[in-house]
């Protein structure tokens, strides 16, 4: 009998897997494998030019889901509350959970993450709202008007969590350009990942792109062995 190969649907792993250059660079860097990593200051600065910002607003993390974490841990405390939508990341609701923290599930429209049904959850106590765009695991996407429409009727004191983490396989023309609404709304966060299209998910590479005071905010809060000068 032959073996058969398992393929587990629900982590949406990269099957052709990394970069031969990728591979290249790790046999390379085993030489230093005993050592911490320290600050990502090169990644950094490569993801700022890659997408026309400073480096002080990346951060980067082990995986977006340590990202996700350190964004509950940073900005919600006592009775604030997050909200989210049904049928998505899995993570978030399992992080809400972790921290304590209420949440509200928004309902989607024929497995659309429909903004709308965002707004009548929102209250005074709402500290955040995640949104993953495509969504995981419908692969249905909310637009650019969408997402302003809901950048508009909220305050800006609520931070908006848009993850993108499969946004290189979109090729629908009404997909936000989340960094241009970034430049009007600083309260609303961006979420990438190498996980994904790039196949480097066992190295839990992640990154976020923030307003410089979100971003100083998250920093502090990061895992410690990212602190090692």
């Amino acid at each position: 009998m032959k073996k058969t190969q398992l393929v587990r649907l629900s982590t949406n792993e990269n099957c052709y897997g990394c970069s031969p250059k990728v591979t290249a660079a790790l046999k390379k860097g085993l030489r230093n494998i005993h050592q911490y990593p320290g600050i990502p200051f090169f990644l950094e600065e490569k993801l700022a030019e890659k997408f026309g910002v400073d480096h002080k607003n990346i951060i980067v993390g082990a995986g977006s889901s340590r990202l996700i974490d350190g964004i509950i841990q940073t900005f919600v405390e006592g009775e604030e509350e997050i909200i989210i939508f049904e049928k998505s990341y899995r993570a978030y609701e399992q992080l809400c959970a972790a921290h304590n923290t209420k949440y509200f599930l928004a309902r989607q429209k024929d497995f659309v993450c429909d903004v709308e049904n965002i707004l009548p959850l929102v209250s005074q106590n709402t500290k955040l709202i995640f949104i993953a765009n495509p969504n995981n695991p419908t692969g249905t996407i909310i637009t650019h008007k969408q997402l302003e429409y809901l950048l508009k009727h909220i305050s800006n004191e609520i931070i908006v969590v848009i993850d993108e983490a499969y946004c290189e396989y979109v090729d629908d023309p009404s997909f936000p350009d989340s960094f241009l609404l970034q430049k009007k709304y600083p309260n609303l966060v961006i979420l990438r990942t190498f996980s994904k299209i790039y196949g480097l998910a066992g190295l839990r590479v992640g990154y976020a792109i923030a307003d410089i005071k979100i971003a100083e905010a998250l920093k502090k809060t990061g895992s410690p062995s990212s602190l090692i000068a």
